[in-house]
């Protein structure tokens, strides 16, 4: 008999990043309970938020102003549990090329239920935007170190028990960059690349390992 999942083993997966419907017993006991696990959030001030048809769900932590200090009710704001670091350049270009893609995907009347790429078809999508060079090991290291980064903020998922590197793009991007902020990123990102600048974006993508990440388009290269 295998052991139970309760609402506590929730909790604790919750807390280190995103829990997906494929972790089938975690999202059962979600499921079965949501509203304790989103009560035991909230008394953090953290969100619970449970996308059904994408089949994840992750914490949002409510931006409070820190200027003031102090909420309407008279307490002094939480301490943010979900820290905000800047994604690079090209860290940034990689979300939108993933989100791009997921979207091409999901308006495919022929596509699968996932979208999944190789290394290869990963490395064809960003290669236009790193310097032309003979360096193909370098562009590779830049590459990989991206999919790891991705991997961390739950974004990207290796398949198991594969020959070839195969990487699920995980639904949840759709919250990190809705579609109406694809084309604002990519104009921000364009006036860098003309102008040398470094302007942030106003998109988020959390880290629920520890950090609420924001997208900034720092001209270089974020829920820990």
């Amino acid at each position: 008999m295998s052991a139970r999942i309760d609402h506590r083993h929730v909790l604790a997966r919750l807390a280190t990043g995103p829990l997906y419907e494929g972790d089938t017993e975690y999202w059962r006991a979600l499921k079965s309970d949501p509203e304790r696990v989103s009560a035991h959030f909230a008394e953090m001030g953290l969100t619970l938020v449970i996308d059904e048809s994408g089949g994840y769900a992750y914490l949002r932590q409510a931006d409070e102003d820190a200027d003031e200090g102090w909420t309407e009710s008279g307490l002094a704001p939480l301490p943010r549990i979900l820290r905000r670091t800047p994604l690079s350049y090209h860290q940034t270009i990689f979300l939108v090329l993933l989100r791009e893609r997921l979207l091409q995907h999901d308006q495919s009347p022929d596509s699968d239920a996932h979208l999944f790429c190789s290394v290869d078809d990963l490395t064809d999508w960003i290669r236009p935007y790193f310097p032309e060079s003979n360096n193909e090991k370098k562009l590779m290291d830049s590459v990989h170190a991206l999919i790891r980064r991705f991997q961390q903020l739950g974004l990207l998922t290796a398949l198991k028990n594969r020959s070839e590197p195969i990487y699920r793009v995980e639904p949840i991007i759709k919250a990190k960059l809705p579609p109406d902020k694809i084309e604002e990123v990519r104009a921000r990102l364009t006036g860098e690349a003309t102008t040398g600048e470094a302007k942030p974006a106003d998109t988020t993508a959390d880290d629920d390992t520890d950090d609420d990440t924001t997208t900034s388009t720092a001209s270089a290269p974020e829920g820990k």
